[in-house]
């Protein structure tokens, strides 16, 4: 394991550079304007680095699901970077592949529900994650940032349960996600473009189902939505709020958490900052939740939601 972990970050290390010589040499370049800040134009070909490192997981040439499921997710994402494809079209595309991958029995297996709502639940899930790292991607940093914590801590959940296979996968992302991060980095250098950050969703999404929580507790059942809450969180706040305003939730419009924080006066570098310690936090919590009794569990997932309540009235209020 260790080895393709290296490689993998060899291997994103070097493409990415190489990357950002492509997109200007061929005008591959996200322009400003939009969501988007920023005041050049910018290589978005960082994902093909993370998609690449990620093909040096043995284990994806014996799980041909996932395989097939990776590349199919990649091509839409590298599709819509040239051409900004339809919502509709990548959703139908997105719900194929979460079709596939429950099929080959990747999806939640909770025993208090009837086996037609976890297939309902596993796909739900395996979409909503795969396009909320697309969602938080609006600024230099955050969405690898939030994808390398992520993935660094459902590696040593897998780790922590034996789970071999899941903690290949997601290592072998936060490697490549290490190889790229440090050019997304503000000012960015380049990147991830939806063929990165669809990627990463939906590996992520995957490693998720295929981990083992509730060895100790039942309320662990729970953590995987803590590991991945600000995802989550910043898309129910996008679709909240362009419902609210009469809007197409699946278009794009500046509505997003990261976004607010920028209009209180903060800069690119401390809202990262402060992304990055509000996922860390919730994601130590949730490996503290995996070991401990139940009470304790409940204790923490209580502190840790009613913290992060009273920041969101905070923040709303001002």
């Amino acid at each position: 394991m260790g080895l393709t972990l290296i490689f993998s970050f060899i291997i994103s290390s070097i493409l990415t550079p190489l990357m950002i010589l492509l997109g200007k040499r061929f005008h591959l370049l996200d322009k400003p304007g939009g969501i988007k800040e920023h005041k050049e134009p910018v290589p978005f070909l960082g994902g093909i680095g993370i998609f690449i490192a990620l093909l040096l997981n043995r284990n994806l040439y014996t799980s041909p699901f996932i395989l097939i499921s990776l590349i199919i997710i990649f091509l839409l994402g590298f599709i819509d970077d040239l051409k900004h494809l339809s919502p509709y079209p990548k959703l139908a595309v997105q719900l194929l592949v979460a079709g596939i991958l429950v099929h080959s029995g990747i999806r939640t297996r909770l025993v208090f529900i009837p086996e037609w709502t976890n297939i309902v639940l596993s796909i739900l899930w395996i979409v909503g994650i795969t396009n909320a790292f697309n969602i938080i991607d609006v600024m230099d940093g955050i969405s690898g940032g939030v994808a390398l914590t992520c993935s660094t801590t459902f590696m040593l959940l897998a780790l922590k349960t034996g789970n071999m296979e899941s903690a290949l996968l997601s290592g072998t992302l936060m490697a490549g996600i290490l190889g790229f991060l440090p050019y997304n980095l503000p000012p960015a250098r380049i990147f991830l473009g939806d063929t990165g950050s669809l990627v990463i969703g939906l590996v992520l999404s995957i490693v998720s189902l295929e981990i083992s929580y509730s060895m100790v507790n039942p309320v662990a059942v729970l953590v995987p939505i803590f590991v991945l809450f600000f995802p989550i969180f910043d898309t129910f706040y996008v679709v909240f709020i362009r419902i609210a305003r009469r809007k197409n939730p699946l278009r794009g419009s500046p509505d997003h958490f990261v976004l607010k924080l920028k209009k209180q006066g903060l800069g690119v570098p401390e809202i990262d900052a402060i992304i990055l310690l509000i996922t860390i936090s919730l994601c130590e919590a949730s490996y503290i939740v995996t070991g401990v009794g139940l009470k304790e569990a409940i204790v923490v997932l209580l502190v840790v939601t009613t913290i992060f309540i009273l920041f969101g009235v905070i923040l709303h209020k001002r």
